[in-house]
């Protein structure tokens, strides 16, 4: 399953939403943001964004030896990192079989 479209852009911000909980400390995050910059990502992309984002901020906090804190900034610098699993020719395929194969 991916979460593609404006269907699923409220699930991958509840999953956004989910993950940051876990993540400390953070500011002023601009989830919106983040979300509309990763329409091709699977839920597991969004994990291992997370796990750089984090490795990212444990790095900094290690050479400053001040707390870190996560902002969107942040993420924008990962998500360059972090290649999305589906591409433009998966989408269009799973989009095409959609309409092929449902019920009608």
């Amino acid at each position: 399953m991916y979460y593609s479209g404006r269907r699923f852009g409220r699930r991958r911000e509840k999953d956004y939403n989910g993950a940051l909980l876990k993540q400390a400390p953070y500011k002023g995050i601009d989830l919106d943001r983040i979300v509309g910059m990763t329409s091709r990502f699977t839920p597991s992309d969004i994990e291992y964004l997370f796990q750089q984002v984090a490795q990212f901020a444990f790095e900094e906090e290690y050479a400053s030896k001040h707390d870190y804190v996560v902002t969107t900034d942040t993420f924008l610098k990962m998500i360059e990192r972090v290649s999305p699993s589906l591409t433009e020719g998966m989408i269009t395929d799973f989009q095409e079989d959609s309409i092929a194969y449902a019920r009608e």
